[in-house]
């Protein structure tokens, strides 16, 4: 029959026909791509919102850590000053006691020589203190008013026994004695109120918070440790390092769990105050306290009493010393080191490794 000729009116039908085919055709696209959008919409905010969360914890759990860190740091310097004024303190009393013993012994001159070197002595704490590089941390302020109290306690009692150096009178140098006696029982006064705060606020430990990411590393019971900076000696070592002694909570010896809980400590106490570290540490202050004067005596044998032996075997849990060219590694970490004989409660948890925190 052949083509036939295609009206207008049947032309236009055809267009519009195809033109409604495309429209849909772009309206299911664009629905299809509208859907994507929104998908991945959803994800990104997802996505964000957790990244959010986790930043907002990281930032909770490091500013708790810098507060700790700060408490950590400014105990550690009052420490430091508060031992300097009691070794002062000390020189001085025994020369006041050898004076009234035996004036033969201790002349009256010899006397106000020592009170000279008491006075220097007193306020190079006092200077020392004034130039702390930080405040105190608002945690403690309250323990700072006490300390700032003590201070100020024996910065008078120097100044008394100035005043008993240039007295010419029999009379005067009782007074300023006495003066300066009664500044140090005050002195001792503010000691005990501040470590009273101290206990009350710290409940006798200080907190080691670890970051999210170290807390996947270990076990949830280790992720918070438990220490306090007991002693810190400077020159502890032949490089000039220091040896901290370190309290812990009593362990618990029925698992192995405590170990990660010490590598825990030594991580961040090394992220503080840097590698070259020895540290001590002990589940018990009595046990402490008598390592520590043993250690720290000059010229003098190791004891071998045993009940001494026994308890130190037991309560020194750990000991870490930290880039040491001297010791079995580099880096070195030791549990249960004072053990001497069988003890089958720890023996099976005694161990020395190569531990490098960083």
């Amino acid at each position: 029959m052949g083509l036939q000729p295609i009206n207008k009116r049947s032309l236009k039908k055809f267009k519009k026909g195809l033109c409604m085919e495309v429209d849909s055709k772009k309206t299911t696209w664009g629905s299809i791509f509208g859907i994507f959008i929104l998908i991945v919409a959803v994800i990104f905010i997802g996505r964000w919102c957790e990244g959010s969360e986790k930043t907002a914890a990281n930032a909770s759990i490091e500013a708790k850590n810098a507060t700790i860190e700060a408490e950590n740091r400014y105990l550690n310097e009052t420490s430091e000053i508060l031992k300097g004024i009691k070794a002062v303190y000390t020189d001085f009393q025994n020369s006041v006691n050898d004076y009234n013993k035996d004036k033969n012994f201790l002349t009256l001159r010899e006397l106000k020589i020592d009170s000279i070197t008491f006075y220097s002595g007193i306020y190079t704490a006092v200077y020392a203190f004034n130039s702390l590089k930080a405040p105190a941390p608002i945690s403690l302020t309250v323990y700072n008013q006490y300390i700032s109290k003590s201070i100020l306690e024996m910065q008078k009692a120097a100044d008394h026994v100035k005043n008993f150096v240039k007295s010419t009178s029999n009379k005067d140098m009782v007074s300023e004695m006495k003066a300066s006696s009664d500044c140090i029982k005050t002195f001792n006064g503010y000691i005990e109120e501040a470590n009273e705060e101290l206990n009350k606020l710290k409940g006798g430990e200080t907190t080691v918070t670890q970051t999210t990411e170290e807390k996947n590393t270990e076990t949830e019971s280790t992720s918070i440790i438990k220490y306090n900076i007991i002693y810190a000696v400077d020159n502890a070592r032949f490089d000039g390092g220091f040896r901290y002694y370190l309290l812990i909570n009593p362990i618990d010896l029925s698992n192995d769990s405590f170990k990660e809980g010490i590598k825990g400590i030594v991580a961040r106490f090394v992220k503080i105050h840097g590698n070259k570290v020895s540290l001590n540490i002990y589940d018990k202050l009595e046990t402490l306290e008598n390592d520590y004067k043993e250690n720290e005596k000059v010229n003098t044998a190791v004891s071998t009493d045993p009940e001494y032996l026994k308890d130190i075997e037991l309560h020194f849990i750990a000991y870490y010393d930290g880039d040491l060219n001297a010791g079995l590694y580099l880096n070195t970490l030791q549990f249960f080191p004072a053990y001497y004989e069988e003890n089958p409660s720890i023996e099976k948890y005694l161990e020395i490794l190569e531990f490098n925190p960083q």
